[in-house]
């Protein structure tokens, strides 16, 4: 099921070429007919990502690794969203079903953008790892619904600067 998520907070729930409104203009949604079951969600190979930062930190190079499959993906701005969940969710300890999750607000804030521009980053990143036939890719970014809170979708990471 899809939601539009208000800047308030709260979710309400969209279908396929219904209006909306974002940054005062409205938009026609055009949603993917075919959905990845939530079984196959559910058992998924978790993705493992390892993050190549330049020593600048100007550029962020992924690298996914599923079973039997390593795919470089070259440096895209989204990747630095990316890298930040990475960050907080390897920094934070605890138990870890509680490790990483950070609200929109918080992460907007610590990535110099705006609220809206964080949900742009997160499509992207979702879209180019659908586009490329990885498993999970619509859980590259977990949210927590009502909450406001994200983490990245998997504890498998690596960070490691370039050189």
């Amino acid at each position: 099921r899809w939601v539009a998520e208000a800047s308030g907070g709260g979710v309400t729930p969209v279908d396929d070429l219904d209006l909306v409104e974002a940054g005062g203009r409205s938009w026609r949604l055009h949603l993917p007919q075919r959905l990845e079951p939530t079984a196959a969600a559910l058992t998924a190979p978790r993705l493992c990502l390892e993050f190549v930062v330049a020593p600048d930190e100007e550029s962020v190079e992924v690298v996914v690794v599923e079973p039997g499959r390593r795919t470089r993906l070259p440096p895209r701005s989204h990747h630095y969203t990316l890298l930040t969940l990475a960050r907080e969710r390897l920094r934070q300890g605890g138990a870890e079903s509680e490790r990483g999750w950070v609200s929109e607000e918080d992460l907007a804030g610590m990535l110099r953008i705006d609220r809206q521009t964080v949900k742009v980053q997160i499509h992207r990143a979702r879209q180019e790892l659908g586009r490329l036939g990885i498993a999970g890719a619509g859980q590259v970014v977990e949210r927590r619904t009502g909450t406001g809170l994200m983490r990245i979708g998997t504890g498998a990471l690596s960070v490691s600067v370039a050189g």
